[in-house]
């Protein structure tokens, strides 16, 4: 995608300015490539969805799907990220930190650091549990999460 985006206006577009990528395609494209990257567990080597490698090309280890934070918006999970309203949902503009994406007493696992409110966590059978501010959320991709009259899930994609 980002290399057709190149093409397009730069060779396409190069002396015909309506052939060029507009600039609401650029945020397109730089949205996909920012959704399509991950990290190694292991090392943090950031990588992107369909370069067809399987192992890290720094350290070697086995690459696995990432986990994705959906509200309206799909945000891949990054150790150390600190997400946004703006980050989750479409149409907010607020840079409030909400959550920072930690790691666990467990190897390799996350958990979401609530930073600024209280998480209430719904499983898919109707229980729920309130995380407050300070607390480490565990991941689970069999529920959704609410933060105030807003919502989100977890998933592998």
């Amino acid at each position: 995608v980002f290399i057709r985006a190149m093409e397009k206006t730069f060779v396409d577009g190069l002396y015909r300015k309506e052939k060029r990528t507009t600039p609401s395609e650029w945020c397109d494209v730089l949205d996909e490539v920012y959704s399509s990257s991950y990290c190694c567990f292991e090392c943090g080597e950031e990588h992107f969805f369909g370069d067809g490698i399987d192992l890290c090309t720094y350290c070697g280890s086995p690459l696995k799907k990432p986990l994705f934070i959906m509200g309206d918006r799909r945000t891949p999970m990054f150790l150390g990220n600190i997400l946004t309203e703006s980050d989750l949902w479409q149409g907010s503009s607020s840079k409030k930190p909400l959550l920072k994406i930690v790691g666990t007493d467990y190897n390799g696992k996350y958990g979401l650091l609530c930073q600024n409110e209280g998480v209430i966590l719904e499983f898919d059978d109707g229980e729920a549990v309130e995380f407050p501010k300070g607390k480490v959320i565990p991941l689970f991709t069999q529920g959704s999460y609410k933060i105030g009259t807003k919502s989100f899930i977890i998933r592998e994609e």
